[in-house]
């Protein structure tokens, strides 16, 4: 596991009143970053900004386009980058002087502009350190203007306006002010007043949203916190490189960002299409190797730096992000690889968890399977409504996923946001209203999870903790083989909910078992779980199948007498919502759905379902029937390498005594909600009785059980 606390290790201080001041500094360039254009990375670059290329991406990538451009023209001086930046310049001041409603296009070119004129300073006449010095200005009075906003960034409250934090949108705008400040600080009047605008945003709710959403987390999910994150890094950064402020020393999340990014990604080193919302295979998935490269060369002769440098070491950057490898990543430092399976964040209870790292080649398994859970609170407007859902990935392909498509109308308040399109539980009660859940002009009931919105920042939603409360990890186990989760979300729901426990087995590499306990406030609501695929799931002899790639998943409904239903499209209350493609999503995700519903009218219903991912030329895994004993219930489910039996309490309360039978061939048995760190007496069916003290979850492992009956005690 990483290492809480580490040291850091920053980079040199501008000079006072010396450029370049912003993220890097004239001795930063003199002591490590001369030879680095003499790598074969460094050549790569070259060529790249050599090329006409270069310019088509100041579209996309306004700011690194920019950077790479100046630091060409730093490090060797050369006349061609410097006209070429000046020409992208020029194009940024049409473009922000053009707009007169800003965007989040609009916030990341005055971001480039202000890089742009902190690193060709030197190059720039006076003439032009005025000029752009009062477009970098106006801009920042016009995006510090809270009526010229449409809630991105601002949040209208009574006769104010509140800053909101949990939201990447929030983080690009405050670099772009930090650095229009900071860059033009000394050469323009208004200066100072932009910079401590920026800094007193930064202090009392910058950071603090740090604290709420520890172990690297990003409650607004993976696709926001791509470009999010990366700007918070270069806002904490270019506080010390132009002002000595040390953002870094006073929190462990930056380091536990590495951890967090290099589990959260799926092994093909792309993002996972959950917990927020945001579009899937979209290339801003490489802000997240910008963020650990910064990372490491923060946190040098450190674990996770040493993954960071493994992993980067078997994957190539886009060509617009060489930049960053030049800027940050050194070949010759140590590589290790990881030597953690799973990362917990607290808080937002994200879950990230991984069969392995290598193949028999000793680099990055490609066929690695991968599981998302998350199970914790509310923050942020962009966070959709899945508390206790989870994902399956193999080997290149999704398995189990998130269902719908970002799109940004309402069919996202009616699909893509709402329970209905999440891999957890529904409740249904017909009478109740999901008004203001997610913008739209229309809600319809999906027997999912209350609406929460947004937290706005770490005082508000501290100070109505009970309010965006709505899950929390009760117990977690977890080693080599095995991770065990139990998480209760019922706070998730509104009061229909009484109970909502359910509990997450993960034995690697392919198989998951998933257990529900409910308690409803009614005996007439219909309650039911849901799993979304890419490709209709076949079925034979309660046995569904899902194949995509050269991977299988078979699922099995455990509970008796539990009703499958297949669903094709996006359906709500009886409504299709409409399909729309975008850009990057042309085909549906998670058009397909199971709907497993509970057999009985009943205030306790529960849920045991099987689930093992394995390639698809592989024999059929075995996933047996219901083992219903006294006071526990479970199943038997193979793995390629041994077949486990695990089994569930069946009630709220810790398992004092229990009663089942082992099947024959069983290699483990894994025995849940036992009381934690206590010792039982096991008495096996040959007679044998010993004493075994449970782990710290309420666990308890037991390797080539007796079959036959079996009672604890």
């Amino acid at each position: 596991m990483l290492a809480t606390a580490q040291e850091n290790v920053l980079p040199p201080r501008a000079p006072i009143g010396s450029h370049p001041r912003l993220i890097i500094t004239q001795p930063y360039l003199d002591t490590t970053l001369m030879g680095r254009l003499d790598t074969p990375t460094g050549q790569a670059f070259k060529a790249y900004v050599d090329s006409d290329t270069i310019t088509a991406d100041a579209l996309q990538h306004p700011e690194l386009v920019v950077r790479s451009l100046a630091l060409a023209w730093l490090l060797t001086d050369d006349r061609l980058y410097q006209d070429k930046a000046f020409s992208i310049l020029q194009r940024l001041v049409n473009w922000i002087e053009d707009t007169p409603t800003w965007d989040m296009a609009y916030v990341d070119r005055v971001a480039a502009l202000a890089v742009g004129y902190d690193w060709l300073y030197s190059a720039l006449g006076n003439e032009d350190h005025e000029f752009l010095a009062e477009v970098l200005i106006d801009a920042s009075r016009h995006l510090l203007d809270p009526t010229t906003d449409r809630g991105r960034v601002w949040i209208p409250f009574n006769d104010a306006y509140l800053f909101q934090v949990f939201s990447g949108e929030s983080a690009r705008w405050l670099w772009a002010i930090t650095a229009a400040g900071l860059a033009t600080q000394g050469d323009h009047p208004e200066a100072a007043y932009i910079v401590e605008q920026a800094r007193t945003l930064w202090q009392e709710y910058g950071l603090s949203e740090l604290d709420v959403q520890p172990n690297g987390a990003w409650a607004a999910g993976p696709y926001d916190g791509l470009r999010g994150v990366w700007a918070k890094l270069q806002t904490a950064l270019a506080w010390w490189t132009a002002r000595g402020e040390d953002a870094f020393s006073g929190s462990e999340w930056w380091y536990q960002r590495i951890a967090y990014n290099t589990l959260m990604l799926h092994p093909d080193l792309d993002y996972p299409a959950i917990i927020g919302a945001g579009i899937r295979n979209h290339p801003d998935r490489w802000y997240s190797r910008a963020q650990d490269l910064l990372l490491q060369a923060l946190y040098p002769d450190t674990p996770a730096a040493a993954w960071v440098n493994w992993i980067a070491e078997q994957s190539r950057s886009p060509a617009w992000l060489l930049v960053e490898e030049i800027l940050w990543h050194d070949p010759d430092v140590e590589q290790a690889i990881p030597d953690t399976l799973t990362w917990r964040a607290l808080g937002t209870n994200h879950v990230f968890m991984r069969s392995n790292w290598v193949n028999s080649t000793g680099r990055l398994d490609p066929t690695t399977t991968y599981i998302s859970f998350q199970a914790g609170d509310h923050f942020a407007a962009q966070q959709v409504y899945d508390q206790g859902s989870f994902t399956i990935w193999r080997a290149g392909v999704d398995l189990l996923v998130q269902g719908g498509i970002y799109s940004g109308t309402d069919a996202d308040a009616n699909y893509y946001a709402r329970t209905i399109a999440s891999n957890t539980v529904l409740i249904c009660d017909l009478s109740e209203t999901f008004e203001n859940i997610w913008p739209a002009t229309y809600w319809l009931n999906d027997c999912g999870q209350r609406p929460v919105g947004s937290a706005v920042n770490a005082e508000i939603w501290r100070n109505n903790r009970d309010f965006y409360e709505t899950g929390n990890i009760e117990r977690i186990w977890d080693d080599p083989t095995v991770t065990y989760i139990r998480a209760d979300i019922t706070d998730a729901y509104s009061a229909k909910a009484q109970a909502v426990i359910r509990e997450l087995v993960y034995i690697r590499p392919g198989a998951v078992i998933v257990h529900d306990r409910l308690t409803t406030s009614r005996p007439n609501l219909t309650t039911l779980t849901t799993l979304h695929f890419n490709s209709p799931p076949q079925t034979e002899d309660n046995l569904w199948v899902v194949k995509e790639g050269a991977s299988a998943l078979y699922i099995r409904p455990v509970a008796p007498d539990a009703t499958v239903e297949m669903v094709a499209g996006y359906i709500t209350a009886g409504q299709t919502i409409p399909f729309q493609a975008t850009p990057y999503e042309v085909n549906p995700s998670g058009y397909y759905r199971l709907d497993i519903f509970s057999p009985l009218a009943t205030t306790t219903p529960w849920f045991l379902t099987g689930l093992v991912a394995v390639d698809s030329a592989a024999a059929i895994p075995y996933i047996g029937g219901l083992i219903d004993g006294e006071s526990m219930r479970g199943v038997v489910v193979s793995t390629p390498q041994r077949r486990w039996q695990v089994m569930f309490d069946d009630d709220p309360l810790n398992v004092t005594s229990a009663r089942f039978s082992i099947e024959v061939g069983v290699d483990v048995l894994l025995l849940t909600g036992l009381a934690p760190e206590t010792t039982y007496t096991l008495q096996w069916a040959d007679g044998r009785q010993e004493q075994r003290v449970t782990q710290g979850a309420g666990t308890l492992r037991i390797e080539n059980p007796i079959s036959g009956v079996f009672s604890l005690g």
